[in-house]
């Protein structure tokens, strides 16, 4: 019966040490001087504000919600979304294979390089080869891997891939650029 009791009296003076850091903090954030023996000076001598009729309450401006929320919202939306994107990838490779007589390798190579992350396990991610906690990882690493190029890329970052959209036709674009430097680094042109 007693521990019970004991926790709750703990959880409220935790809650209440809270209250108190916030409201601090707020002092602070506001530009309010304190001092250790009187946190928001409010009632010491010669602070208490002057008040008149035509006196405003100026409430404390709140912090605007930054586009982390949004983002992260948005990430989110790409790891639920990823078996959309992995297909659409796989597709990426299959069309470059045949369009461009490319080792699936190499395509996946210069994928991982557009985006910008060589880590990247095209097994593990995309044909799933991975399992479990691993797996999810993986994802999650792919999916901020193109939300990041997107975001260089000025278009909605999301780390989702659909087809034929903007993401899937400049990744295309970007992988046959770098594929033709490669080929070019290997077989530079004979100069007659």
């Amino acid at each position: 019966v007693l521990v019970p009791i004991l926790l709750s009296i703990y959880l409220v003076v935790k809650e209440i040490t809270k209250l108190g850091d916030n409201a601090i903090n707020s002092a602070n954030d506001l530009g309010e001087k304190t001092t250790p023996n009187n946190p928001n000076n409010a009632s010491a001598p010669g602070n208490t504000p002057q008040v008149s009729p035509n006196s405003t309450v100026i409430e404390p401006q709140q912090k605007k919600p930054q586009n982390t929320n949004i983002h992260r919202q948005a990430l989110e939306k790409g790891y639920s979304n990823f078996d959309k994107t992995s297909n659409v990838i796989q597709k990426i490779v299959d069309e470059l294979q045949n369009e461009h007589q490319r080792e699936p390798e190499e395509i996946q190579k210069a994928l991982k390089s557009v985006l910008q992350d060589n880590k990247l396990n095209y097994p593990g991610a995309i044909k799933k080869e991975l399992r479990d906690k691993e797996l999810i990882t993986e994802r999650k690493r792919w999916v901020n891997a193109i939300s990041n190029y997107q975001k260089n890329q000025n278009q909605k970052a999301d780390g989702i891939i659909n087809k034929d959209d903007q993401t899937y036709i400049d990744l295309k674009e970007k992988i046959i650029t770098y594929l033709n430097q490669k080929s070019q680094e290997k077989n530079p042109p004979e100069i007659k």
